[in-house]
């Protein structure tokens, strides 16, 4: 699914090839946004309270002052994923769904990354669930060389940032093609090791990795999310697959099912907590309409 984010933005990497484009809903546009340490000088989070006490309304990352993520447990039957674009979740309960936000986007190139931060606000009620998201995108045609390096200080930069943010749910979405599975494999291997639990690391991934063409079993995640949308040319073979009557073949995506409202067309079994997407800005119709789908 789909930069250094911190101080490390006026210490930026060598600035590096546009990469492809990312082929996620809401995918990140940074257009005629300030940067961000034009926003934000120090403190580097810049955290407002509403005064229509709607909850937390977060400028350009997301922050509860007030108790650590720590303590909410991962009980919402849905998690919406939010991505680069200004959301208001303000008409959610916590008990409803919680909220999978982009925190950042990585940009990798050669032996080079570049990580951007999240620009467009947030607007959370108290007690939501979170889970930030890391989306990493490589540059194509320069091949990622993944030195042992890169992949350190790459997750270093991510998790200090998920630090400074008092989340403790991290997720990685990457489409990782075949020749990078094994520098994908490389990054988680270090995300888990400063990442320790009980803290929480999951994954997206392609649906294909979870049926027929499994990779991920064995890599250090706590779970990952197959995404049943967006399929390509991989659409009627997925079809085929769940048709059949077949289960999930990767162990750790077995708990969980990712959707696209616009893409409503393979139900999760019962009991699977499901991720969505919306094209666009989520309301409470949007989701009502996911939940009704997801009733049936």
């Amino acid at each position: 699914m789909k930069s250094s984010v911190l101080a490390g933005v006026r210490n930026q990497r060598a600035r590096s090839p546009k990469p492809r484009p990312c082929n996620r809903p809401g995918a990140a546009d940074s257009k005629g946004m300030l940067a961000w340490n034009d926003r934000l000088k120090n403190p580097l989070i810049l955290l407002a309270i509403s005064t229509a006490l709607l909850g937390v309304i977060v400028g350009l990352a997301v922050r509860f002052p007030e108790r650590s993520q720590a303590s909410v447990p991962a009980s919402a039957p849905v998690m919406l994923w939010a991505w680069e674009r200004p959301e208001d979740f303000s008409f959610l309960e916590p008990e409803e769904a919680g909220v999978a936000f982009l925190m950042a986007t990585t940009q990798l190139s050669g032996k080079q990354f570049e990580v951007r931060p999240r620009r467009q606000p947030l607007v959370l009620p108290p007690g939501t669930e979170l889970e930030a998201v890391v989306r990493i995108e490589s540059a194509f045609p320069d091949p990622v060389e993944f030195t042992p390096s890169l992949c350190r200080r790459l997750a270093g930069e991510i998790t200090s940032l998920a630090d400074q943010l008092g989340v403790d749910k991290l997720q990685v979405d990457f489409d990782a093609r075949f020749s990078e599975r094994d520098g994908y494999r490389r990054i988680l291997e270090q995300l888990r090791r400063l990442w320790p639990a009980p803290r929480t690391l999951s994954m997206t991934a392609l649906a294909s990795w979870t049926l027929y063409d499994d990779w991920i079993s064995g890599l250090p995640v706590d779970w990952a999310v197959p995404m049943f949308f967006q399929m390509g040319p991989e659409r009627d073979m997925v079809g085929r697959y769940l048709a059949s009557g077949r289960a999930v073949r990767a162990e750790t995506a077995r708990s969980t099912w990712g959707v696209s409202t616009d893409e409503l067309g393979y139900p999760p079994p019962p009991g699977i907590r499901v991720y969505a997407f919306h094209p666009r800005p989520w309301t409470r119709s949007a989701f009502e309409e996911l939940t009704r789908w997801l009733a049936n």
